[in-house]
């Protein structure tokens, strides 16, 4: 019997060691790092979502920005440097007139279309892309305006004459309101 009991004492200290023993890690431990990197793993889910959000947005518009400057650019350098335009002797503003284009020679209006600001030849129809839609992006140019300005004696003024319009950008899902846009007035210097 003595020989069962000191087993049974032996079991019982051994016991006693172990949940003495501070090695290692409890089940409460386990359970509570586990919540704890769950926990971790949603913040960082949630923080990368809203920076590709805004990484999409700034993209988004920076390509925007860069459409509106090359189409101000391209509709700018067409009608500065018109050749002629049509009606201007008329001595009244002029709504979207054709110009002699300095690119084609030929007589042409730019307009918007489903392929963005294209310079329309308007003797053969052929349409010449100046900015093209792109990155699901919309450039439109709008109100052109040719404004001619007289002297005393009837004469126009070379270099003093006035084209006017606006240039636009929207996103192809939403054609309410632009992304960025741009009025602009600039000298005709042509010919």
């Amino acid at each position: 019997m003595n020989r069962v009991s000191g087993h049974m004492q032996c079991m019982r200290l051994a016991a006693a060691a172990r949940l003495r023993d501070t090695r290692g890690f409890m089940l409460g431990e386990h359970v509570l790092s586990i919540v704890f990197l769950g926990l971790l793993c949603i913040a960082i889910a949630a923080g990368l979502s809203a920076a590709l959000s805004s990484y999409a947005a700034i993209t988004k518009q920076t390509k925007a920005d860069a459409m509106l400057a090359r189409a101000v650019e391209e509709v700018s350098d067409q009608l500065t440097y018109a050749l002629s335009v049509e009606g201007s002797d008329a001595r009244i503003v002029l709504d979207n007139p054709s110009f002699a284009s300095p690119s084609t020679k030929a007589s042409s209006r730019i307009v918007s279309n489903d392929a963005g600001i294209v310079l329309t030849t308007l003797v053969n129809g052929k349409e010449t892309a100046l900015v093209p839609c792109e990155y699901g992006l919309i450039p439109k140019v709008e109100n052109i305006e040719y404004r001619p300005r007289y002297d005393d004696y009837d004469e126009v003024l070379a270099g003093q004459n006035e084209w006017g319009f606006t240039v636009a950008v929207y996103e192809d899902s939403k054609t309410d309101a632009p992304l960025v846009e741009t009025t602009m007035s600039i000298l005709r210097i042509g010919s």
